[in-house]
């Protein structure tokens, strides 16, 4: 028996900004709901362009179907692709409230998973205010905030430890959405929710969350999140330092794109390169089997002895 079952709900909705968020974040707990029999709904906001430069529309495409293969795996409901512009949540935040409240009252979810708040991604951050929005106007739900890439203050813990190899090859899925580094994101998840056993001292891999039935102010996040610390600091202030990561963090990575397509046209070249001597070596077999070289062999050595002689 689980002792630390996934938080209960009649329905599920679970708020993803791009293809691969909802897996990271609470990908086992969904396994368990659909084992349940829990109807679980996800919506996908964005289509996840924005982790390449190159082939934007493939790139969606291709996020798109690691998506589809990691709802298969984890034994959900296709999911629902919103296909907003990836890094343009804020942007659109109006129609997104309009789409995910129409959401919210068609599908009747009591239980609404989203990004943690702080969360470094501004795009998570967006989808977390949007959810704490809707908490705010529409509420008849409660929002569980799910944790990505950084551990997070939670109040719940699942052990997910029966569905862990599900959850990471749902993760497998996304080779693109994780830079081919899918199986090291996997391993990675597996070490955060085995990290969270210093929460219970109990064993097993767990998923955490904050979990809140009405919408925190932006002081309240701030102390939760920072264990207290920032509580000094005014809520915009936090804010503004945060953004200031987020634009040092998007310098870095679109430095590490740009290497990345550096290491491709050099990829590429070595390929061209190899494709050449593959035909040099090619035509010089042929010609070295070649009737006329074995006669021009036969009077080279000829010449040879000749020359010697002399």
């Amino acid at each position: 028996m689980n002792t630390f079952p996934p938080i209960e709900a009649r329905r599920v909705l679970v708020l993803a900004p791009h293809p691969d968020d909802e897996t990271l974040g609470c990908g086992g707990s969904l396994a368990l709901y659909a084992q349940q029999g829990v109807p679980v709904q996800v919506l996908v906001l964005t289509r996840g362009e924005g982790v390449s430069s190159e082939g934007v529309e493939d790139i969606a495409g291709q996020r798109r179907g690691e998506a589809e293969t990691a709802a298969q795996r984890l034994g959900l409901e296709p999911y629902t692709f919103l296909d907003f512009s990836d890094g343009a949540v804020e942007e659109n935040r109006n129609e997104l409230l309009g789409r995910l409240g129409r959401a919210l009252e068609e599908g009747k979810a009591d239980l609404v998973y989203a990004p943690c708040p702080l969360d470094p991604h501004p795009d998570h951050r967006a989808t977390a205010g949007l959810a704490l929005e809707l908490l705010a106007r529409q509420g008849g739900f409660r929002l569980a905030f799910y944790e990505t890439y950084h551990p997070l203050r939670c109040t719940r813990l699942v052990n997910v430890e029966a569905v862990i190899e599900q959850k990471k090859n749902a993760i497998r899925a996304y080779g693109t959405s994780l830079l081919d580094a899918a199986e090291v994101i996997a391993e990675a998840c597996e070490g955060l929710g085995r990290y969270r056993q210093f929460e219970n001292r109990i064993r097993g891999t767990y998923e955490a969350f904050w979990e809140v039935e009405r919408a925190p102010t932006e002081q309240e996040i701030l102390a939760w999140c920072t264990w207290d610390f920032a509580v000094p600091q005014s809520a915009g202030v936090f804010r503004e330092r945060i953004r200031e990561y987020d634009r040092m963090a998007h310098e870095a990575f679109a430095v590490l794109e740009r290497r990345r397509q550096q290491v491709r046209e050099l990829q590429r070249t070595a390929a061209d390169r190899d494709q050449e001597l593959e035909v040099l070596r090619t035509t010089l077999a042929a010609v070295r089997g070649s009737r006329s070289w074995r006669l021009l062999d036969r009077l080279n050595r000829l010449r040879r002895r000749l020359l010697g002689k002399s």
